[in-house]
């Protein structure tokens, strides 16, 4: 069940309805896990059970740490919930990709036996998403955090909730856990805020992403153009996909928000990071936070030395990539980036002053430059595709151009509004979208009423018509 989807509308107006007409609080929680489960459901009921047993290892493991005093048992325990955990993760979506690994080192097989072989397995939705809330919600619980919270329903209020089930934002139990005691009632001014939180993040989505998606996908296709047409497409992704999954972020903080809960932002203007650490504080907030909190600083943060600490951006990056999907392409880009994260801590420890020169509008574009060509590892289904893309960038070649044929009206206005609005904030208004945000919070319901009126219009003209294409981030 889609956000951008008719089926989603009625079923999101449907819950919220009942749910605000509950006025008990428990009974309140129980429908929303109910309403959440059918959300689930409608994707594939048969793994709703999957999603208890790394529910119940979670949390009964978390109470049974926070019971013992000693260290060996406790270290055992958490052995045993993050092997639990990985190992459903690793068999459900990284199984096919230890397979292809063996064959190739060994396509007769071992001992005279054929290669390794086995059906297609369903990857279950949200299985990045929720498998890592509830492996944060444990280590926090070992690590003296939170407390092991009392009540088994509540925590399966938490990982079930369906605004963040299947795409995030990644949600820590300390942040959501204490909200299911609060009073849900809500006024008409958050419904409409919130509301029109929803819209803006199906404008980014089904207006911008899927437009763009109409070129992009064409580039990636079929590389062999010439170099404007490269560049072109890989822009063209590179706005997509950050539309398409902070429009998806919006529309679960904005429906999470109706319902009376609060999820943390997960993009904050990434493009206009001034190098590559800022970018990684701006995009995907909730994901960059978990790698630093539970994977970086488990292996030893900056704590262990300067080679230490490169070593340990590199694994980190390198296993975020992987987390993202079972590909060699995925891995490269995480390496991709580890070690960029290298070269701008090396050169701001060793040459801080002339790295100061490029804090500025020239850090911005090479930081969006470097990122736009990681993207191309990011999209590509090969290490062939992306040489092959690669030489269409950098090289003129006789390829031809894709412009003419893909490069339409309705697109052409988006990106040239997209690059427009980035080049408001690079010209130095940094207290542009602060002002801005403060006169809308300032206006009346009216006015919010007439933007989402405004925006609606927009979805209904400027939505591409021929396909419904599902959020980038449903794959991972």
């Amino acid at each position: 069940m889609l956000f951008t989807t008719k089926e989603y509308f009625l079923f999101f107006t449907l819950t919220l309805v009942v749910f605000h007409s509950i006025q008990p609080l428990k009974p309140k929680l129980w429908f929303l896990l109910t309403a959440s489960m059918v959300f689930y459901g409608s994707w594939n009921y048969a793994f709703i059970p999957l999603i208890f047993l790394q529910t119940s290892v979670d949390f009964f493991l978390a109470h049974l740490i926070n019971k013992t005093n000693k260290t060996a048992l406790r270290r055992l325990l958490l052995t045993i919930m993050i092997g639990t955990n990985l190992s459903i993760l690793g068999f459900f979506k990284y199984l096919h990709f230890f397979a292809d690994i063996y064959d190739g080192l060994f396509p007769q097989g071992l001992l005279g036996h054929h290669g390794f072989r086995m059906a297609n397995l369903i990857l279950p939705l949200g299985i990045s998403f929720y498998t890592f809330e509830g492996m944060s919600y444990a280590i926090d619980v070992y690590r003296g955090k939170i407390k092991p919270h009392r009540s088994y329903f509540d925590y399966l209020g938490f990982i079930f909730f369906f605004p963040h089930l299947v795409s995030g934002p990644i949600v820590r139990a300390a942040d959501f856990l204490p909200q299911l005691s609060l009073s849900k009632a809500m006024d008409i001014g958050t419904l409409l805020t919130a509301g029109r939180r929803v819209l803006i993040g199906a404008f980014k989505k089904m207006v911008i992403a899927d437009n763009l998606a109409v070129y992009a996908d064409a580039f990636f296709a079929n590389p062999n153009t010439d170099m404007m047409s490269a560049w072109v497409g890989v822009l063209c992704y590179a706005f997509q996909i950050y539309f398409d999954f902070s429009g998806y972020s919006d529309m679960a903080i904005g429906c999470a928000r109706m319902l009376g809960f609060t999820l943390a932002e997960n993009f904050y203007w990434p493009y206009l990071a001034r190098n590559v650490s800022e970018f990684w504080h701006r995009w995907h907030m909730s994901l960059s936070s978990w790698l630093r909190d539970y994977l970086y600083i488990s292996l030893g943060g900056s704590r262990c030395g300067e080679r230490r600490m490169y070593t340990n951006l590199l694994i980190t990056m390198l296993l975020g990539g992987l987390w993202h999907g079972a590909k060699w392409t995925f891995v490269l880009w995480g390496f991709y980036h580890g070690l960029l994260l290298v070269g701008w801590h090396i050169a701001n420890k060793h040459w801080p002053e002339k790295l100061k020169t490029f804090d500025n509008i020239f850090g911005q574009a090479f930081t969006f430059l470097a990122v736009c060509f990681g993207w191309v590892l990011f999209r590509c289904t090969s290490f062939l595709h992306a040489i092959d893309v690669s030489k269409a960038l950098f090289t003129q070649g006789n390829g031809f151009s894709l412009l003419p044929d893909y490069f339409t009206l309705n697109l052409r206005f988006i990106f040239g509004g997209v690059v427009l609005w980035h080049l408001l904030k690079l010209s130095g208004l940094h207290e542009w979208k602060i002002n801005v945000i403060n006169r809308i919070k300032s206006q009346p319901h009216n006015w919010i009423c007439f933007e989402s009126g405004m925006l609606i219009a927009a979805l209904l003209t400027l939505t591409p018509q021929e396909r419904l294409n599902p959020f980038i981030y449903f794959q991972f």
